[in-house]
């Protein structure tokens, strides 16, 4: 019988800061050498250690909660203590442990800059190697709350989470759109064409959310400009609810009658999950 134990280290949550661990707690396994059903609820109770424990042998991502409001958590973090949650955000800030076995992440939430988790992550549970600026997910265990002293001499609050599994987000999915060939022509008062520009791809390459909270689409954009020396395609921007949230502008200088192909960006507003081009 093979008996497991492992040993997490919740470094800081409920201290002071980014200090190095100070404390440990083993978080027994199963004592028969049983794993737990795959029906089980890894929230079905138990000490903070047995339910991290158990969510680490037994990951399930139905399992995570992903409606739990950040207000909601900052307001009563220890209410929530011990239960699944995932949120995506960006990563503002990465700091190792002293021990080199993990980091402390700092991820903003629901693309605000004011709106940040801290997440204490092992090596063993981050699935992808992560950056300042990237967006990730989080998949972890409540584990109260954390705070620090602002450069204005504010005390500020963080919720905590110790990491099950962390992982990159693909950020060219995060908006919606359609990649099919379209012509855009533009007439002179009398009905002439003055220019036509066709777009044979358009394709997003990766979406940046900003400290604003807008995103920065990245764009790769292949096609033709007859009449004119400059690109300009209008772009809608939509939330979930197909609610226009106003229009941007994808621009370039490109060369008169010769194909091309470029990458350029533009701002989406915070919410945008689908645009759509002004195609007349």
């Amino acid at each position: 019988m093979l008996v497991v134990t492992l040993m997490v280290l919740f470094v800081g949550c409920g201290g002071n800061g980014d200090s190095a661990p100070s404390n440990s707690i083993n978080t027994p396994s199963s004592t028969d050498g049983s794993e737990p059903s795959q029906n089980e609820n890894p929230q079905g109770g138990g000490t903070l250690g047995q339910v991290f424990d158990n969510a680490v042998r037994n990951f399930v991502e139905d399992d995570y909660d992903s409606s739990l409001s950040f207000d909601t958590l900052a307001r009563e973090p220890d209410t929530f203590s011990g239960e699944l949650v995932k949120y995506t955000g960006r990563v503002l800030q990465i700091i190792p442990f002293s021990d080199g076995d993990g980091s402390v992440y700092r991820i903003a939430v629901n693309g605000n800059s004011d709106d940040v988790i801290r997440v204490e992550a092992y090596e063993e549970s981050v699935v992808d190697l992560l950056l300042e600026g990237d967006m990730a997910n989080v998949y972890g265990v409540v584990y109260g709350e954390d705070s620090y002293t602002a450069v204005s001499g504010a005390t500020i609050y963080l919720p905590c989470i110790i990491a099950v599994k962390i992982e990159e987000v693909d950020t060219s999915n995060l908006i919606e759109y359609i990649n099919e060939p379209f012509t855009v022509t533009e007439l002179s008062y009398r009905g002439e064409v003055r220019h036509r520009t066709t777009i044979e791809s358009f394709v997003i390459t990766s979406v940046e959310l900003s400290y604003s909270g807008d995103f920065r689409v990245n764009c790769e954009v292949i096609g033709k400009v007859d009449g004119y020396d400059y690109l300009r395609i209008e772009v809608k921007c939509y939330d979930e609810d197909e609610f226009i949230l106003g229009s941007k502008t994808v621009s370039s200088s490109v060369a008169d009658g010769e194909r091309f192909k470029i990458n350029e960006s533009f701002y989406a507003p915070e919410g945008t999950v689908k645009i759509e081009f002004v195609k007349d």
